[in-house]
């Protein structure tokens, strides 16, 4: 092998080594942000973390970021890569979307037409991030072959770092879903140790829920979501802040679930219960 293509083999294997590590790290420390952060503020509370529960979900997001940092970094033209790695981005969103939540046949319908339409979009939204991504890849490349000291190459990716830590924290509940998932949790805590129906908070006595203390067991996870709500069709009580209208979700081990709908944060729920999975 000459020298110029020891040279160019030695830049392309530090690129996509850096490429594959960054990458790495970036989806780390989104994962742990991201599946921390509403645990941080409701410490004692069992929150359902789909798909793979918090270590899975961390770990999977690490995986992305490898695969995500790699395919942006494998191409010699910045640009190219840049733009495998959005379409890569892309394509595991479309799949993240069509295998988490409900799978019944009219979901699964809109779920491919609205992925369907959305993919170019997503990708082009992603490309900013990915071309970003390749610039920072390309200056530790040019640091690494100019053998400036290790110290002076960690601002930008610290910097980085941060900025995906604060992208992370997007997924932080607004403080009136931290009120309803402890109102909510604080309810079925109750519930549990009623003796009877009877003695039940009131809205988990209501005919919708059809036996709470049949059902209900101890081991339970709960999970807000303030989007297409209209499905679980439950009345909706009246509100003085209709923002913040949303259900919190109680998912028992034994495959009951238990949806409340609030109307706003500090309101009394109305409840019903589902069999089937949510």
């Amino acid at each position: 092998m000459s020298g110029e293509s020891q040279y160019i083999h030695h830049d392309t294997l530090y690129r996509r080594c850096v490429g594959l590590s960054l990458g790495a790290s970036t989806g780390l420390v989104y994962g742990i942000v991201s599946q921390s952060i509403n645990r941080f503020y409701l410490p004692h509370i069992p929150l359902f973390s789909p798909p793979l529960g918090i270590v899975g979900n961390i770990l999977l997001w690490s995986l992305i970021g490898a695969l995500l940092g790699l395919i942006t970094v494998l191409p010699a033209e910045t640009i190219t890569g840049a733009l495998y790695g959005a379409a890569t981005g892309a394509f595991l969103v479309t799949i993240l979307t069509l295998v988490t939540g409900r799978m019944d046949q009219g979901v699964w319908t809109g779920k491919i037409l609205g992925v369907l339409f959305l993919f170019i979009p997503l990708a082009g939204a992603i490309t900013p991030m990915t071309a970003i991504f390749r610039w920072i890849v390309n200056k530790l490349v040019v640091k690494h072959l100019e053998n400036t000291p290790i110290w002076t190459r960690l601002p930008i990716p610290i910097l980085l770092m941060v900025l995906v830590g604060a992208v992370g924290a997007f997924s932080r509940m607004p403080p009136y879903a931290r009120i309803m998932v402890t109102h909510m949790n604080e309810m079925l805590q109750t519930g549990l140790s009623s003796p009877s129906e009877t003695q039940l908070p009131r809205p988990l006595q209501h005919p919708r829920v059809g036996g709470f203390l049949s059902h209900a067991t101890n081991h339970y996870s709960l999970e807000w979501q303030n989007i297409n709500i209209n499905r679980f069709a439950i009345p909706r009580p009246m509100s003085s802040r209709p923002w913040e209208e949303s259900v919190v979700i109680a998912r028992f081990d034994n495959g009951w679930n238990l949806v409340c709908l609030y109307p706003e944060s500090g309101a009394e729920p109305a409840c019903k219960a589902y069999q089937n999975d949510l």
